[in-house]
């Protein structure tokens, strides 16, 4: 799937998991308000916070691996429900002690920092999936979350204010806008971030040339993605970032990684026979790749029978430095 796609389908997620969301708080929310003591400003934000939080986790993960996998997987539609309900409890307890300080004299400001900080958190819970690639993700999706959080917060306490006769529609159009602005975030933030990208050419194989016809997969600074054609699974993601259903591709064929602004694939233990050499096709161009390869802009990654092309924003002449074994 391309970022733009990407993108796209992850607002439409935000926006159903916003408006879900808007429909469960104000069911739910009635109740609350018969009890003195749950309508107030703390338990209503702990409240639709907690909502929010479970909605998007669950929908974010489900959307997201129908749309790039072609497959859900109920386990991690939990998790990331799980995840996404304790994030936004969390987020949601700490907005008493905000409105005790900030809200009771500036209630718009203590509103937007409750719901800013509820969004951080949730990010951060959409973050950890991406741990095991590259730990810097979660600091963007947190940015990300907080993000959309601060806009869908300023929006829901301010139309409430100028429109108080459009005060459903004004809400749920805020929760929508909220649930956009984190999804966009966590989603465009990486992206815009990204220096590398890899692309799909062509492939021997049948089932990945229908299955990865369009196919790219950023590469941001810190990442260590591995390629290949078997897919482990934890309880939350895919251990194989770079899935070829590729029958010459290895298990775990090889490492696409980043570092200090540079690009390099290097081949996986288990693809690694006698010298160093691939077990399984791996070449850069025409040479094959032993220990580690730096990529440049151009660059044609052939493992198996698949052909994949690395392209970056920065431009580099010259030709891909050979490094060797790593020390």
């Amino acid at each position: 799937m391309t970022t733009r796609m990407r993108i796209y389908f992850m607002a439409l997620v935000g926006g159903v998991a916003g408006l879900t969301c808007w429909c469960i708080v104000t069911i739910t929310g009635y109740f609350l308000y018969l009890v003195p003591r749950l309508g107030q400003p703390d338990i209503f934000d702990t409240f639709t916070m907690t909502i929010l939080g479970g909605t998007l986790g669950a929908l974010a993960v489900a959307f997201s691996d129908r749309w790039t996998e072609d497959e859900v997987i109920p386990s991690w539609i939990l998790a990331g429900m799980g995840i996404g309900l304790l994030m936004g409890l969390l987020g949601g307890l700490l907005a008493k002690p905000i409105q005790t300080l900030i809200g009771a004299h500036a209630p718009l400001a203590g509103r937007v920092l409750t719901w800013s900080l509820a969004g951080e958190l949730i990010g951060f819970g959409a973050g950890i999936r991406w741990i095991g690639v590259n730990r810097n993700r979660l600091l963007i999706a947190m940015f990300g979350g907080m993000a959309g959080a601060t806009i869908g917060g300023f929006f829901f306490d301010l139309s409430g204010r100028i429109l108080p006769q459009a005060a459903d529609f004004t809400q749920a159009s805020a929760f929508v806008l909220t649930g956009v602005g984190i999804t966009c975030g966590i989603t465009l933030a990486p992206a815009l971030l990204s220096d590398g990208v890899i692309r799909f050419l062509s492939s021997a194989d049948p089932r990945a040339q229908n299955k990865l016809k369009k196919a790219e997969w950023l590469l941001r600074d810190g990442d260590r993605i591995l390629v290949g054609s078997h897919q482990t699974r934890t309880i939350y993601r895919k251990v194989v970032e770079l899935f070829l259903p590729d029958a010459t591709v290895a298990a775990r064929h090889a490492y696409v990684f980043a570092e200090e602004g540079s690009f390099y694939v290097e081949n996986h233990p288990d693809n690694t026979g006698p010298k160093g050499l691939p077990l399984q096709p791996l070449l850069v161009g025409e040479q094959t790749v032993i220990g580690i390869r730096k990529l440049l802009p151009g660059d044609i990654i052939t493992l198996g029978s698949t052909q994949l092309r690395f392209q970056t924003q920065r431009k580099s002449g010259g030709k891909s430095d050979y490094l060797g074994k790593r020390s």
